[in-house]
């Protein structure tokens, strides 16, 4: 191993080392500050909290729950049926929730709607798409939605 291989391999050892220093340094500080009330942090303390380190490390408290995001992506998908079977939005309210795996009592308890008007709903939904069940829409919009 030449002279310049152990200098180039030393540089990025050492790299290495600052680079894990300044993420562990970046959790401490942050961990410290959780603690302390938003209105007493400091500019400085509060742009620890809003790094783009620790937004990566997933340290910041700003994070949505897994449940949510896959509302989010339900939502969108319903939409995107929505659009390719001209369903009214009161359905792809209706079908988000329904394909998310809630009842009919619950849908319709969500979206202050009676039980009947919510099998009307996915009644028409079924008709309007042509699929049969629960699990034909959940694979179309796996299929056919981005």
């Amino acid at each position: 191993m030449s002279q310049n291989d152990l200098l180039m391999l030393a540089a990025v050892f050492t790299m290495i080392v600052i680079s894990t220093q300044v993420s562990f340094v970046n959790f401490l500080n942050v961990r410290k500050f959780e603690a302390v009330p938003e209105e007493e942090l400091t500019h400085q303390q509060k742009a620890v909290q809003t790094s783009p380190v620790v937004k990566v490390l997933g340290l910041d408290d700003h994070h949505e729950s897994l449940a949510d995001v896959r509302q989010a992506t339900m939502r969108h998908n319903a939409e995107e049926v929505g659009k390719q079977f001209l369903l009214s939005e009161r359905e792809v309210e209706v079908l988000s929730l329904y394909a998310l795996g809630w009842t009919q009592k619950r849908v319709a308890e969500e979206l202050f709607i009676s039980p009947g008007t919510a099998h009307a709903h996915i009644k028409r939904i079924y008709a309007k798409t042509g699929l049969h069940s629960r699990q034909e829409i959940l694979d179309y919009m796996e299929k056919y939605t981005s």
